[in-house]
């Protein structure tokens, strides 16, 4: 058992780095170029990929029941808080407004302030652009709760959020693959109803999804970009090797991290609930559009 649990963590590492040699060409080569720092990095992924492996086993039965409980025999009092916090990080905030009947407006704030200019939903085309903003933001707090659960706490100024928004939206905008898996998120999400263990496993399934299409390695470099290389090289190692460990054993450790951070998921569920009311409006008004040019005279959608 321990040799096949020395086996993961080594090839949860070896296959961290090999996607910072993908992803990350330019860091990889200086990390490669100091011993030290690969030394240090190295470690800091095997230690992600180490404690989950510690925690697959408690979690293997029942990972949604007496979580946090199970958490303090292993983990730091900090440890489970930053996991417990993790999907309180603000991105921001999506107002969806009907100014009279059939006509929107997507209004973006952060801590009640102006955060992206609105956008009047007068076409298919402007509510599409206001999903994918949305859908960076789902993408943003999952990427975070990521981080926090690999034990990295994420801190982040509001410019640095608007850029990593921008990256995040227009790398989305041009991976219809991606925004397919995010659409299947979603569905998951609302099928999976008051369940926290169905929609902890869906967000695991949208972490995994994040990483294969390498957006993840955008985000965490657009999250830490005032910050040196090797920082977030090491935060991407950490949540690479995390995620690899955790499809090598199961996925339990990783999806009780994640149900305990559901108890304080409002914000989260509203993003959500923000894509299904833009569907709905880009539905209805399609049909408007149908009906136009079948001759109707309707100027607005109901």
């Amino acid at each position: 058992m321990e040799t096949k649990k020395a086996s993961i963590i080594h090839q949860s590492v070896e296959d961290a780095m090999l996607e910072l040699e993908q992803h990350a060409p330019n860091e990889y080569k200086a990390m490669t170029n100091d011993p030290m720092m690969e030394d240090y990095i190295r470690e800091a992924a095997s230690r992600a990929a180490r404690e989950e492996l510690k925690l697959a086993k408690e979690f293997a039965i029942r990972p949604d029941q007496d979580i946090r409980k199970r958490f303090e025999k292993y983990l730091p009092e900090d440890g489970i808080k930053l996991i417990e916090e993790s999907l309180t990080i603000p991105t921001f905030s999506m107002e969806i407004i009907e100014n009279s009947p059939g006509t929107y407006l997507a209004q973006f704030t952060r801590e009640g302030e102006e955060f992206l200019p609105e956008i009047e939903l007068k076409t298919v085309a402007d509510i599409d652009w206001a999903k994918i903003i949305q859908y960076a933001s789902i993408v943003i707090e999952a990427v975070m709760l990521a981080m926090q659960a690999a034990g990295i706490k994420a801190s982040v100024s509001r410019s640095t959020m608007k850029a990593t928004v921008k990256e995040t939206a227009k790398t989305i905008k041009e991976a219809s693959e991606f925004r397919r898996a995010i659409q299947a998120f979603t569905i998951a999400w609302r099928k999976a109803g008051s369940s926290k263990l169905a929609r902890a496993r869906a967000i695991v399934t949208l972490l995994n999804d994040t990483k294969a299409a390498g957006i993840l390695w955008t985000i965490i470099k657009a999250l830490f970009r005032n910050m040196s290389w090797w920082e977030w090289l090491k935060t991407a190692a950490m949540v690479s090797a995390m995620l690899i460990a955790s499809l090598a054993s199961g996925g339990a450790a990783l999806v009780a991290k994640i149900v305990l951070a559901l108890f304080a998921a409002a914000a989260l569920a509203q993003k959500i609930a923000n894509v299904v009311k833009l569907e709905e409006i880009e539905e209805r008004m399609s049909v408007a559009d149908q009906e136009e040019r079948r001759g109707g005279r309707k100027k607005h959608f109901k």
